[in-house]
């Protein structure tokens, strides 16, 4: 396998059929020792699959797909390796000076959160965020916000 094609954690990938995913990891399948890619899809639910990296790495199969310009499955659209990890958005979400500040936090890190970081945000602010889509969850939990920041400059301590 070509070294220089390896994924990693971070890089941002284009699917033939012009959708984009992140790399979230290289597993080892138990049974096979097979390597595997993990990897998240930026949109709709943001849900996460898993597919070996021979197969993540090939070729467009040109002859199912004649009009398709794409070379590879997958390439590479941009390198995100220094982008913000999942802990440090929820530690910058713990540190952000009240509502007002978790709030702007939640809006520059939109279409990044799951739903673990929904479920730990919320719990830090004292509140129940109810299971659905993570689009729905992350509104909640800003219309809460923005209900907290109404009240928190003017009320006497």
């Amino acid at each position: 396998m070509e070294q220089a094609r390896r994924p990693l954690t971070g890089d941002v990938y284009r699917h033939f059929k012009d959708r984009l995913y992140e790399i979230i990891t290289i597993a080892i399948h138990s049974e096979t020792e097979e390597e595997m890619v993990v990897y998240r899809q930026l949109y709709g639910d943001f849900l996460t699959y898993v597919r070996p990296l021979s197969m993540f790495l090939s070729e467009v199969d040109h002859e199912k797909y004649p009009q398709e310009k794409q070379k590879y499955r997958f390439e590479l659209v941009r390198e995100e390796r220094k982008e913000t990890q999942p802990d440090e958005i929820l530690i910058q979400f713990l540190d952000a000076k009240g509502a007002t500040g978790k709030y702007k936090l939640l809006d520059e890190y939109e279409g990044k959160l799951d739903d673990r970081m929904i479920n730990n945000m919320a719990i830090s602010v004292d509140l129940v965020i109810a299971e659905g889509p993570i689009e729905q969850r992350l509104n909640e939990l800003k219309e809460c916000l923005r209900t907290k920041a109404r009240f928190e400059c003017t009320r006497l301590r």
